[in-house]
């Protein structure tokens, strides 16, 4: 008997783009689907709309309706009502390609993977391509390189997923945060046997400047948020399996946790914060041997560096803070080591 592919779809406040979406779920050309529409409080015609589908089709849409709780909250409602083998999810003004699924989970057959990334390309409002993002291509074992995880797009959607890999109650998208998609994306892929990755173009992202995505908000906020993700890394079971991955990615969400407390101007005192939690958590974090393969460049060695000698901590915000900061920025990057230990 075919897999049965669950499709959950998060909706809010997208009138304008939602047939579009749903239009391509039914002229999908894999027809054992079942498609988990969340209303998320929507206060336009989404939810006329989402009604007409669930009247048009009953076998193939199911709503799931409750109060504004976020992207997150939406996307977990549905994971949990969802009886299927596989999982894809799409954004409800974006579409998919009439062969998304069947392509998708003919690949995870084929592979014997838990997770298949398809590439996607992103369009504006008007129907224009601003460009097409080329993802990995190949089949990659996870367990001989872990690494590999980190070059997988966090992403949520143009993806399909095991159901198995829901299964543990942790494994869900955490409310409150933005960057939902990083906390979570990179943990799913390091639970996989096999991930695989496909050139063909199977979806369609619409860039919206004041969709959630895309919108900067509280730099503030957003750098606690990163800090509650690489939490999120460090807690995770699966670190013991993976340690270099899994302190990897927190090491990195620390950093968008530094930038982005350098864009909000907060106070140096934060910024010596979040990096001795770093080095509270990972004491040896620059021996990290994926830090070191990712980020071999002069520059993130010269980063690297600044965050390391607790006594020019202050440097980070002088670096990428203003004009004469970069002045410095670009000094460092051509000096020799010696020329360096003079300027700092």
């Amino acid at each position: 008997m075919d897999e049965t592919v669950a499709i959950i779809v998060p909706v809010y406040n997208v009138e304008p783009y939602l047939r579009q979406c749903l239009d391509s779920i039914v002229a999908q050309t894999y027809c054992n689907i079942k498609v988990y529409l969340v209303n998320d409080g929507s206060t336009d015609g989404s939810g006329t709309i989402l009604d007409d589908y669930v009247n048009s089709w009953p076998d193939m849409f199911f709503l799931i309706t409750q109060e504004n709780q976020g992207l997150s909250a939406a996307r977990n409602a549905a994971l949990g009502a969802i009886n299927a083998d596989y999982v894809t999810f799409i954004d409800p003004d974006d579409y998919v390609h009439p062969t998304y699924v069947e392509r998708l989970l003919e690949t995870a057959r084929q592979t014997g993977s838990q997770l298949v990334q398809a590439d996607h390309i992103h369009f504006k409002e008007n129907g224009c391509a601003i460009e097409r993002h080329c993802a990995l291509q190949g089949v990659f074992d996870v367990s001989k390189n872990a690494s590999v995880v980190c070059d997988l797009s966090v992403l949520v959607w143009g993806k399909i997923y095991h159901r198995s890999l829901f299964e543990d109650i942790q494994m869900r998208y955490p409310i409150g945060f933005t960057h939902e998609d990083t906390a979570l994306t990179p943990r799913l892929a390091a639970r996989c046997g096999k991930i695989a990755c496909i050139a063909d173009c199977l979806y369609y992202y619409r860039f919206r400047p004041e969709s959630l995505s895309n919108v900067t908000g509280n730099f503030q906020l957003q750098g606690w948020h990163w800090k509650g993700i690489a939490e999120l890394y460090l807690s995770d079971t699966y670190r013991q399996i993976c340690p270099d991955l899994f302190e990897f990615m927190a090491i990195l969400s620390i950093r968008k946790a530094i930038f982005s407390f350098i864009y909000a101007g907060t106070s140096l005192m934060q910024i010596h914060e979040i990096i001795s939690f770093l080095d509270s958590k990972i004491p040896q974090w620059r021996d990290n041997i994926i830090m070191r393969e990712k980020w071999a460049s002069r520059r993130m060695r010269l980063w690297m560096g600044l965050m390391a000698r607790k006594r020019v901590r202050a440097l980070i915000v002088l670096c990428f803070a203003n004009k004469q900061g970069r002045t410095l920025e670009r000094k460092l990057w051509r000096a020799s080591k010696r020329e360096i230990v003079e300027l700092l």
